[in-house]
């Protein structure tokens, strides 16, 4: 006699690898997301998730308290809280996947931990004036001369590190002073302006790339460069320099952080830098900018009165 079908046992035999196999196929390839954020899932699921849960658990075995008990496994291990969120940001979306399909009970919830906010490294002037210098062009190998291309390019625009080792040479116009991004995070087009030393920095440097080149910053043999190798490049750049702090990222953070305190507004940082958030850009621009306090006693009105009174009590007059 076959069972009763019941609108309750819908994917009750999948387990829960079977149901994140579906979850990428539907959420990244078939909606197109970059191989990164599917890179980012499968990571995340296999070397976290997996080591505290039996992938073959049937899903209609999942219960809150298994949610529960991986999050307290996550902080007994050395690891930082806003890395736990970040897995636990994965992991919510694979169960609210689930939850649609019908697969697990709507009572299951990830909840992220509070988590301190971290200070937002950026790159002193100090280290950004020894990494600007110029190489010895007659001296210098050409990954010498990239690099240092690249550090300016970054402290020109303040780019991601997928959106600068995308950038082909086509999409420069150093004529008019501007750079198309065809890589964003967003996947929104962006053009991006290039100060005028820029455009000749990158003059000078096109005149060293062979014509083949399709790239703006290739390896040695003309290639397009891959995300860790450019880091690694820079890594190496910064400690040629006597720059023992590395990561391109702080780069962008510098860059965002000085443009500020220009006189940029947010509106046009936010285009050039491409946020898709401007609230996000607005908190991230407060931590960058949360050790000024000191600029902020000298920008002060009372301070600045206070101090042309002393240096006029201290001018002696010729006799």
């Amino acid at each position: 006699m076959l069972k009763k079908i019941n609108m309750k046992t819908k994917g009750t035999n999948k387990t829960f690898d079977d149901g994140f196999e579906q979850f990428i196929l539907e959420h990244c390839v078939m909606k197109n997301l970059r191989p990164s954020t599917e890179k980012h899932y499968r990571e995340i699921t296999k070397y976290s998730f997996y080591k505290f849960y039996d992938k073959d658990t049937e899903l209609q075995n999942l219960q809150q308290e298994d949610i529960n008990n991986y999050v307290l496994w996550l902080k007994e291990r050395d690891i930082k809280e806003s890395t736990i969120n970040i897995q636990l940001k994965a992991l919510k979306t694979v169960i609210k996947f689930f939850k649609d399909k019908g697969w697990i009970d709507d009572c299951i919830k990830v909840a992220l931990i509070k988590a301190d906010i971290e200070e937002i490294e950026a790159y002193t002037d100090e280290e950004i004036s020894k990494l600007l210098v110029k190489p010895n062009l007659k001296k210098c190998t050409f990954v010498e001369y990239r690099n240092w291309v690249c550090v300016c390019f970054l402290c020109n625009t303040g780019c991601r590190r997928s959106t600068l080792i995308n950038i082909q040479l086509e999409d420069l116009n150093v004529e008019n002073g501007y750079c198309h991004y065809r890589h964003t995070k967003n996947r929104k087009a962006q053009t991006v302006p290039i100060s005028p030393s820029m455009c000749n920095i990158i003059k000078e440097y096109l005149e060293y790339l062979p014509q083949e080149c399709i790239y703006l910053f290739p390896t040695v043999l003309g290639e397009q460069m891959k995300a860790r190798s450019i880091s690694h490049a820079l890594d190496d750049y910064n400690h040629s320099r006597n720059i023992q702090r590395t990561g391109i990222h702080k780069f962008r953070h510098w860059f965002c952080k000085k443009s500020v305190l220009l006189g940029m507004d947010l509106i046009r940082l936010q285009k050039i830098v491409g946020h898709s958030n401007l609230e996000v850009l607005r908190n991230y621009v407060n931590l960058l900018t949360q050790d000024l306090k000191k600029d902020e006693v000298i920008f002060n009105p009372l301070e600045d009165i206070q101090r042309k009174n002393k240096e006029t009590k201290h001018i002696k007059l010729k006799k």
